[in-house]
């Protein structure tokens, strides 16, 4: 509930736009860009949570499709966990 709430925060949005931008509005998974598919801020961990700030190397640009699929399927979210870091 709390995480909810978080994701829906001012602080998050100022967040999730610093990692897009960082990220040049590409979705890190499949390369689509904002004009193609919806935004969207995926957690490569959650070791920063609440914390990402300092830690935005946690955090990448995915489109909402992939990001759905990376929740609903562990092994595509260790995939795109290890593309994280290239």
């Amino acid at each position: 509930k709390q995480y909810k709430k978080y994701t829906r925060s001012k602080e998050w949005k100022q967040i999730a736009e610093q990692v897009m931008e960082r990220d040049g509005f590409r979705y890190r998974c499949c390369g689509r860009t904002k004009n193609e598919a919806k935004l969207s801020v995926h957690h490569c961990t959650y070791e920063h949570l609440f914390d990402e700030q300092n830690n935005l190397g946690d955090l990448i640009t995915v489109c909402t499709v992939c990001h759905l699929s990376i929740h609903r399927n562990r092994n595509n979210w260790q995939r795109f966990r290890i593309s994280a870091k290239n």
